[in-house]
């Protein structure tokens, strides 16, 4: 049987921020984080057809991030909006 561990995450410490990048025609942007983060953080990407106009039936992924930004890419060009959190615990 594992030990129980109750006091994890009282241990922790995390840096996270959410936020949007709008596209307008393009597959590439690049954001700038407003956390401090120490480190590059884990970053995940959902596209949304904000503007409803079925372009958002794309590929995004993250062409780099370091501790200060984030740059992230489409498959095509679209109009739309990119939302993405970025996390990092200690």
């Amino acid at each position: 049987m594992r030990p129980r561990i109750e006091s994890l995450a009282s241990e922790l410490s995390a840096y996270f921020e959410s936020f949007a990048v709008t596209l307008n025609n393009t597959n590439s942007s690049t954001y700038t984080f407003t956390e401090a983060f120490p480190v590059a953080p884990k970053v995940t990407l959902t596209s949304v057809d904000v503007f409803d106009n079925s372009q958002m039936n794309v590929n995004v992924y993250i062409e780099n991030v370091t501790a200060t930004s984030v740059t992230l890419t489409t498959s095509a060009n679209v109009s739309g909006s990119i939302h993405c959190h970025a996390l990092h615990v200690v």
